[in-house]
């Protein structure tokens, strides 16, 4: 909000300097511009450097073997994989303290790769022999569905958010997201930023994967 006020005011400012052909307006306008920017983005950085920090600080407590710090600065997923447990930190806003949600690896039900609101492919419990049967017959392969546009579309669009969407067992807050990539612009598919984000995502994708799979057929069994 005080970023568009800023813009709107500095628009208005070149505009009555271009009018009145005043030089000194323009830039005098120029120079706030990239006197805001600047300072934009070092409290960027700062914001996301204490994201970091406290978000460690809480994950410290648990015998984590791996973490990822969701690049929207409002959330956090560790995996306790020696206590078979996930750990979640969220929150609404920057202004908040972060919450801990501790969910045992039994409690998760599904997870989706999400690209700019679309599905690319997800994974989730099945329901023994019948939900097996349905994901073969939508996706090839139990509980796997792939979702949105076709590889071909996919390929030539642009992207702006790279997220996982997690369900878990609990009815006041089932779904949690993690963002890997959440861009204000879109950017191209062959941006190294954008490969490197996919790929940590789908990593992660897999980890929790293998945690419902894993979970589910030790049920079955």
């Amino acid at each position: 909000m005080k970023a568009n006020l800023f813009y709107i005011a500095f628009a208005v400012l070149m505009i009555i300097g271009v009018i009145s052909s005043n030089t000194l307006l323009v830039v005098f306008s120029f120079i706030s511009l990239i006197i805001a920017l600047l300072i934009m983005k070092f409290e960027n950085s700062n914001k996301a450097i204490s994201f970091e920090e406290e978000s460690i600080q809480l994950f410290n407590k648990h015998h984590l073997s791996d973490y990822i710090i969701g690049k929207d600065l409002l959330s956090s997923i560790a995996i306790d994989e020696e206590n078979n447990k996930i750990v979640l930190l969220t929150r609404e806003n920057d202004n908040e303290i972060l919450k801990e949600k501790i969910i045992g690896f039994d409690d998760v039900f599904e997870v989706k790769l999400i690209e700019d609101e679309i599905t690319v492919t997800s994974t989730s419990k099945t329901s023994a022999l019948g939900g097996a049967l349905v994901g073969a017959a939508i996706g090839g392969s139990a509980g796997m569905i792939i979702g949105g546009l076709s590889g071909s579309q996919q390929s030539d669009k642009e992207v702006r958010k790279i997220s996982l969407e997690i369900v878990v067992n609990d009815l006041s807050e089932p779904i949690h997201n993690v963002y890997f990539l959440n861009e204000q612009n879109f950017m191209s598919r062959f941006e190294q930023k954008y490969k490197e984000s996919y790929a940590l995502a789908n990593k992660w994708f897999k980890k929790l994967s293998v945690i419902i799979k894993r979970n589910e057929y030790k049920n079955m069994s």
